[in-house]
């Protein structure tokens, strides 16, 4: 009657081995947490408010219109230091920013977007995906990760 105890325990081991052999395979950051980061739309632009001071390294954003696959539309490797409250935009190629891929989104009604902004050196990360309405990504006010919108981009 012991066996069947220590059957349990062996396929819980295995499944939570493969588990987390999927999670690493993925490419799943350990530290990657939503947000805190909002955007907003300023004509073709996209506005990315990040609202946690971070050095980055790396800044990836991208975009999937409904049914549809990411697409890569802005990417830089700079190294850099963001304070809280730092606003960047996919039309300003600010000093310190060399980007890889700079592209204007479409920001399509209805579609998705992801901002990562990750700190290799320190293995943290602010990440967001928001998902755009009916109407599209508003010009006045911000999206948040939760879906809300709010006047302030950093709005605790």
């Amino acid at each position: 009657m012991r066996a069947a105890p220590r059957k349990g325990i062996q396929m819980g081991l295995v499944l939570t081995a493969a588990v987390a052999l999927t999670l690493m395979l993925a490419g799943c950051d350990e530290h990657l947490a939503e947000g805190p980061v909002a955007i907003r739309k300023d004509g073709e632009a996209l506005l990315v408010a990040v609202c946690a001071a971070i050095a980055p390294d790396f800044i990836s954003m991208e975009e999937r219109a409904p049914d549809d696959v990411w697409v890569r539309f802005w990417e830089t490797s700079s190294e850099l230091q963001l304070d809280e409250g730092s606003i960047l935009s996919t039309d300003d190629r600010a000093v310190g920013i060399a980007g890889d891929v700079t592209n204007s989104p479409h920001l399509l009604p209805r579609s998705d977007v992801s901002i990562l902004i990750k700190e290799t050196d320190r293995k943290s990360s602010i990440h967001g995906v928001f998902l755009l309405g009916d109407a599209g990504l508003s010009e006045s006010q911000w999206l948040q990760t939760d879906g809300s919108l709010t006047s302030e981009p950093c709005e605790s």
